[in-house]
Formats: C-alpha cells, structure tokens, sequence
C-alpha cells in the first residue's frame, strides 16, 4: 500500500498496491485489484510501510564510461548505501563520524 505507486505505464500511470511475490512483480493496481488477483485462495499480508508516501520504480545505469568503471573498482567507495562489486563489499557510510573513519582508511 502507497499513498501513491507512479508505474511510468502508459495504460496505468498510477496505482495505491503493488503485490509481491517471490521477489517479483505479480499486480499492481487498487488494492481491490490487487486482492483479485491474488485470488481467495493464497494468503497474503498487506506491508503498510509507504501507506503515506509516494513510490516509483528505481532506475539502473544503462551505460558506464570505462574510466569511471575502473576508477569504482580500484578506490574505496563512501556512498549512503552498501555498493558490492566484483571482489569488493563497501559499507554504506550515514553519519558524519562514519564518513571521517572511511576517509582515512581510503
């Protein structure tokens, strides 16, 4: 459930309930929708955690310059949430004390 789900569809832009299953995408829609396609048959449990916000899909890099590639796998990374690349595991780094501690081990 969401205040708000932009699908960026063109025949459905907005939605309120997306279903989830096995990690993948089965419904999206209102939730009675949602609950139809489902079916009475398999249980379900309503995650309410974005009821009052607005969720949109993600959106994955479609190229990379080879010079920032390689720069990504030879430096430390600090970013905000964990990066994990061929042979390298990088924390996320969210506070200000964090970020001094990577710095100096970089």
């Amino acid at each position: 459930m969401a205040e708000k789900v932009i699908t960026l569809e063109a025949d459905q832009r907005e939605a309120r309930a997306v279903a989830v299953v096995d990690g993948r995408i089965l419904a999206v829609g209102s939730l009675e929708q949602v609950k139809a396609t489902i079916g009475d048959g398999r249980s379900y449990h309503i995650d309410r955690t974005f009821a009052d916000k607005v969720i949109m899909p993600g959106f994955v890099e479609h190229h990379l310059h080879p010079l920032l590639g390689a720069l990504t796998m030879a430096l430390e990374i600090i970013a905000i949430e964990d990066w994990r690349v061929p042979g390298k595991f990088s924390q996320a780094v969210l506070t200000q004390e964090d970020y001094g501690v990577k710095a100096q081990q970089g």
